[in-house]
Order: C-alpha cells, then sequence, then structure tokens
C-alpha cells in the first residue's frame, strides 16, 4: 500500500539520521511525503513503526534559532531499567565522547566554561580532533555555546550547556554508572554517595531540563 510504503520511506529516513547524529528536520520530513496529502497521517504512521517495532519515539527539542524551526531526535523507549542496567549499548568512540562531555556539564551545574572543555575533548579525542569534534557535538545538539559579553570591557565569555540531544537520550543513571566506572571504586560508600548526590540531587539532568523549560 502507498501509505505504508510512505511511511517506511520516513522511518528508514528517520533511522539513517539518526544512525549518522543528524538532526532531523521537519521540513526535511514533509519533503519526503510532499503531493501525498495528509502528512500527519503519515507522521503518525511512522512513529507508530518506530515505537513498535524499533522502540524509538521521535521528540521535538529546541532549536536555539530565532525562527524556531521544528527539530527531532530519537529517543530509546525501552524500560527503563534495561536502558540503565549497563553501559554496554554505547559502542561508538564519538558517543562516549558525548556522554563525557554531558558528565563534566552535569557535575558543574549544567555549564562548563570553553576553556575546560576544550582542555577535557583534548584528552578524550586528542589535540588534532578536538576542534572537529567540539563542532560535531554543537551540530548534533549535544551541546550548546553560550557566548556573553561583560558590558565594562566588552570581554566575551563563551560556555557551554546541555543541548537538546542529551536531555533526551542520556538519564541520571547513564552518567552516575559512567563516573562510578571510570572514576572511584564503589567500595568506597563515601565516594559513592557524595557522586550520587552530586549528579542526581545537586545537579540532576531533571533539574536542568527544568531550568530549560523554564525559559522558554
Amino acid at each position: 500500500m502507498e501509505g505504508e510504503e510512505t511511511a517506511y520511506r520516513l522511518v528508514r529516513y528517520i533511522l539513517l539520521c539518526e544512525q549518522k547524529k543528524k538532526v532531523i528536520k521537519k521540513e526535511d520530513l514533509t519533503s519526503k511525503i510532499e503531493g501525498r496529502g495528509n502528512n500527519k497521517k503519515y507522521m503518525d504512521a511512522a512513529g507508530k513503526i518506530l515505537e513498535d517495532v524499533f522502540r524509538f519515539r521521535l521528540v521535538e527539542i529546541a532549536d536555539g534559532s530565532k525562527e524556531g524551526k521544528k527539530r527531532y531526535v530519537l529517543q530509546n523507549i525501552l524500560e527503563r531499567t534495561l536502558r540503565n542496567r549497563t553501559l554496554q549499548h554505547i559502542t561508538d568512540e564519538t558517543h562516549w565522547t558525548a556522554l563525557t562531555v554531558v558528565c563534566l556539564i552535569v557535575l558543574g551545574g549544567g555549564k562548563v566554561e570553553e576553556e575546560k572543555l576544550v582542555r577535557l575533548v583534548k584528552k578524550t579525542v586528542g589535540a588534532d580532533s578536538a576542534g572537529e569534534t567540539i563542532k560535531w557535538l554543537r551540530k548534533a545538539k549535544y551541546i550548546e555555546a553560550v557566548v556573553r559579553t561583560e558590558r565594562d570591557f566588552g570581554e566575551r565569555e563563551t560556555h557551554y550547556v546541555l543541548g537538546g540531544r542529551s536531555l533526551v537520550e542520556f538519564t541520571e543513571e547513564n552518567i552516575l554508572d559512567y563516573v562510578k566506572e571510570i572514576c572511584l571504586d564503589e567500595k568506597d560508600e563515601d565516594c559513592v554517595l557524595k557522586i550520587e548526590n552530586s549528579v542526581l540531587v545537586g545537579a540532576s539532568l531533571s533539574g536542568i531540563r527544568k531550568k530549560k523549560e523554564s525559559k522558554t
């Protein structure tokens, strides 16, 4: 059936974008079904296939532009316990780098200075690849740059906050598991408790999400 073929065409395009960590534009989705009538009908059908077959949900994220164009990423909707049991589903280097940067921002209370971010990325991927990696993280909406100019002296200060993809893709438990695995001995209960308080209470992803939502 033509309608089903159109829905699967959308699904293939969306999954390809996700594989490349490319932010999905609404105008690109509608171009795939242009001239076929009810766009919402095909979008809903594609969304159902994504959820029922692939266990993904198409989620709108903040565009960050003045135009406010709609942008989407995929969210894993497997049961929370399955998603957070281990970090084994993270297999590629770029995803590990993204998680490392997310940890830095979360543990920093929701933002990190540009100099500190650059230093971390250089240690993670090497000095030669750091610039391109940060550019990719921004393009994929893992992070966003916030630039402020000091009034009196005109100096520019740049720091980074979490982008829309990070708020959809990672959970508090991902952060905690990663920090435990990389940074500490789980037998040290005091240290574990300190990290848990920092990640899950003091600077949790949910807290950062609420701050972002209150500004929109």
